[in-house]
């Protein structure tokens, strides 16, 4: 199994998980991986059915409900996934990845002052993170607010490189706040990565 993960081979990922499951249905590891494998697949909603399951045996963890918000997110379930957003924050309300996702969530319903605050809660518990500085230039941008926006993506050279989807993100931030150079420089990283 852990060889089909390092190698993203995600169909392999999910017959291996479910083979194991059929003997330990509960084993949260598998769970885990399994649900993995689906969403690595374009599969969020069959996905977010497995994190309910990891939900529903630690309730605890607020990586789950996290998990299962964004899952629910992408399968465009919006008030399931603003639940289950809410009990991962409940769980851990000061962890600036569990705001980030409400604010992505908040940006997607159209409440763009309310991300903007979240974001700004965000940055107070952690200013260094490129994802959360990112993701706070968004909804600055969006709030049409060029300046700070600006302010946020300044350290940018020293992030790269980033996955690849908060990568592409931060180019389309650097060309809407009107630096296609840097913008370049960092789609030309990707590239060479790729």
């Amino acid at each position: 199994l852990h060889q089909a993960i390092r190698t993203e081979d995600w169909p392999e990922t999910e017959r291996l998980a479910r083979s194991l499951l059929k003997e330990q249905p509960d084993k949260e590891d598998v769970l885990f991986m399994l649900a993995a494998s689906l969403a690595m697949q374009g599969r969020p909603l069959e996905a977010s059915e497995v994190n309910a399951e990891l939900t529903r045996l630690r309730p605890k963890e607020p990586l789950y409900w996290s998990n299962y918000a964004t899952l629910l997110r992408e399968a465009g379930s919006l008030q399931e996934a603003f639940s289950a957003q809410q009990e991962a924050l409940r769980l851990a309300p000061d962890d600036p990845d569990q705001l980030t996702s409400l604010a992505l969530l908040q940006l997607e319903t159209g409440e763009y002052v309310a991300a903007r605050e979240t974001m700004q809660a965000a940055l107070k518990h952690d200013a260094t993170s490129p994802r959360v500085r990112i993701h706070a230039a968004r909804t600055c941008e969006i709030c049409r607010d060029q300046e700070d926006a600006e302010a946020l993506l300044k350290p940018w050279r020293n992030w790269l490189p980033l996955p690849e989807d908060l990568q592409i993100e931060l180019a389309d931030l650097l060309l809407s706040t009107g630096d296609g150079s840097d913008a370049l420089v960092v789609l030309e990283d990707l590239v060479r990565r790729g």
